[in-house]
Parts: C-alpha cells; sequence; structure tokens
C-alpha cells in the first residue's frame, strides 16, 4: 500500500500549527486581560507579567515563518510576503519574528494604562548588515494578535477550502513504514510488540483521515473566537 505523501503530511502539519495559533494566542490574551482586570481593580501588577507576555508573544511570532513555509506544500502554490498584505499587521510581524529570532529582542517595552505595547520604531540589521527600520504599531499587543490572527485565518481559509475533497490530501498522517519503525523503539514493551505483529498493517495504510477539513474547522472556530474578542 502507498505510504502518505510528504503533501498530505504537512496538511496535518498544517492542522498542528492552527492549533498552536489558538494555543499561543491564548496565552498572549490571558496575560494581557490579567493586566488590564487588575488596572481597573487598581491592584498592582502581578511580578514578572511584561516577561510573561514577550515569552508568549515570542512563541506567537515563529509560527508566522512556519505556515509561510507549509502552505505552499500543502497548496501547491508560491506564497509570498507581498501575497500577505490583506493580513493586518503581517509587515510588523514579518519584522517582529526576525528581531525577536535573529537579534533576541524582547519588543514588547511599554505597558500603560493596563496595556502592553512596543514602545517605539527600533533599527535592526538584516542579513546582510543592512539597516532596517522597524515600526512600531500604534496598536496595544492584545488588539494586535487578536486582528492579526483573524485576518491570517480567513487568508489560509481562502487558501485551503478549493482543496476540500481532494483525494491527493486525503489519508492517514502515519502509514504502515512509520508503526513497523515505532514499534522497535526500547520504550514499547515486548508484549505491545508481539501485539502489534498481529496488527493489519494493510488498515493502517487505509486511514481515512482528512486533513483538509480538520484545518477549515479549526480555523472557522479561531475566526469566531477572534471575533468575540474584539
Amino acid at each position: 500500500m502507498p505510504q502518505p505523501t510528504r503533501r498530505v503530511q504537512f496538511a496535518y502539519f498544517l492542522l498542528h500549527k492552527v492549533r498552536e495559533i489558538k494555543f499561543r494566542l491564548s496565552e498572549i490574551l490571558d496575560a494581557c486581560q490579567t493586566s488590564r482586570r487588575r488596572f481597573v481593580a487598581n491592584e498592582s501588577q502581578a511580578n514578572g507579567n511584561g516577561r510573561l507576555v514577550n515569552f508568549h508573544f515570542s512563541a506567537f511570532s515563529s509560527l508566522v515563518q512556519t505556515i509561510k513555509d507549509i502552505l505552499p506544500v500543502v497548496a501547491e502554490q508560491e506564497i509570498t510576503w507581498s501575497g500577505l498584505s490583506n493580513v493586518r499587521h503581517i509587515q510588523f510581524m514579518h519584522a517582529v519574528r526576525n528581531a525577536i529570532t535573529h537579534d533576541g529582542n524582547p519588543v514588547i517595552n511599554l505597558w500603560a494604562d493596563g496595556r502592553y505595547y512596543v514602545a517605539c520604531d527600533f533599527l535592526r540589521l538584516d542579513q546582510h548588515q543592512r539597516p532596517i527600520q522597524v515600526q512600531a504599531p500604534i496598536e496595544d499587543i492584545e488588539t494586535l494578535v487578536t486582528q492579526f490572527t483573524m485576518d491570517l485565518c480567513k487568508h489560509l481559509h481562502s487558501a485551503v477550502s478549493p482543496l476540500l475533497g481532494s483525494q491527493a490530501l486525503a489519508g492517514p498522517l502515519y502509514g504502515s513504514d512509520f508503526f513497523d519503525s515505532a514499534i522497535n523503539h526500547p520504550a514499547i514493551p515486548k508484549f505491545a510488540q508481539r501485539l502489534y505483529a498481529k496488527t493489519d498493517r494493510l488498515a493502517l495504510d487505509r486511514g481515512n483521515g482528512n486533513p483538509v477539513a480538520e484545518v477549515l474547522s479549526e480555523l472557522d472556530a479561531l475566526i469566531s473566537f477572534c471575533r468575540c474578542q474584539q
């Protein structure tokens, strides 16, 4: 039986990353909303909450490049930064991802009235040592990540929805070759290996997974979630 193609596997990887977007976004929102609630209640801010927002935002920003790399494999079409221009804050997220990943810059460095911001424009050097001015957004981080996520999910939805029903993207994430190798991991007990030896290996390759439908469902839920935050 044929094993899952790279394209099918990347569709599952995209599903995993869309779910991670929701997880990382929720981390940022929780920290930001906690800050706002404490400010309104005239309570002192939790110690280290600003660092927490930066840590969560760092993880969130890394997903931008990952999804840009995954999507062309799934959709079989080139994805450029200019092609994402309809996504609010995409230019900033592209630049800030590089600033965080390559420079280690904790870019969220202003707190006012319970909200977190990037204080001002800043300069960084690209891989050719050319100066790049990164423009600070006027929006607070909670607003920015919500708007960005909503628009990115809408863009992903429009790119992926034409693929729904494609047999080229149907099937399981892992085929029998994977399980044949995994079962020999030293952490697997011998009795489980004996049980696996009796498994119908062909059934493992006949899985009816539909990652595109799952991706679209997750995107719909995430878009609705973002709308509720506004």
